[in-house]
């Protein structure tokens, strides 16, 4: 078996998503650290950060009414 061939723009998103994540420890480690804590965190922009992606993630699940996504035409 040979090596599977991948799509490029997968693995971007793999990338992105990867920055990301370590951007979030990034944020809960530096609250309370001011050697690393370039960005000026505190606990309240980790609380705001944190429902902001709940919010998110709670529309990307949200069902969508699919009467809403046709068009009439007359």
């Amino acid at each position: 078996m040979g090596i599977p061939s991948g799509n490029p723009l997968h693995n971007v998103v793999h990338l992105i998503i990867g920055v990301a994540g370590l951007a979030l420890i990034y944020g809960l480690f530096a609250v309370g650290n001011e050697d690393i804590n370039f960005l000026n965190l505190n606990t309240a922009d980790n609380f705001l950060h944190g429902a902001s992606a709940l919010v998110g993630f709670i529309m990307a699940l949200a069902p969508v009414d699919s009467d809403s996504r046709r068009t009439e035409t007359v």
